[in-house]
């Protein structure tokens, strides 16, 4: 029963595990579409910029020149908004990343501990059974209660 219980709450770890990568996942690429529309604004930005320039140059007015200049300046705070957007979409996926990492260790620490328990179960479950013994004895004498925790 306790065998049982480990195999299901190693499968339960890795479909965590798996629905967690796919959710990193989906929001990596979430983030990858964000960036690629961001530079793609910025471009035709930068080509809006470039044509108000442009065209204030040829009509050679000071009043054209002026709304150019305050459009110009609108739109430098507008490309740094969309930097500021697209520095904190790449901040957070290597904050994904970060936590990925983290969760991958956590499990392979947590495999590294399941491997001596589940030893150990497979030995007391081949032990002979005695009438006025008790398993449960047999584990509180060889485990201290704190491993025990995870098979229940």
């Amino acid at each position: 029963m306790a065998l049982h219980s480990s195999g299901y709450q190693s499968q339960q770890k890795k479909l965590y595990q798996d629905e967690l990568a796919r959710l990193v996942e989906q929001e990596q690429q979430q983030l990858r579409q964000e960036n690629e529309r961001l530079t793609m604004e910025l471009h035709h930005t930068r080509e809006k910029l470039e044509a108000a320039i442009l065209t204030a140059k040829q009509q050679g007015q000071s009043s054209v020149g002026k709304t150019v200049e305050q459009e110009k300046t609108a739109l430098k705070r507008e490309l740094d908004v969309m930097h500021q957007e697209l520095l904190s979409a790449q901040n957070k996926v290597c904050e994904v990343q970060r936590e990925l990492d983290s969760l991958r260790q956590e499990n392979e620490g947590l495999k590294t501990q399941q491997a001596p328990l589940q030893a150990w179960l497979l030995e007391v479950s081949s032990l002979p059974a005695f009438p006025n013994f008790s398993l449960t004895c047999t584990l509180d004498f060889s485990l201290p209660v704190k491993h025990l925790s995870s098979f229940f």
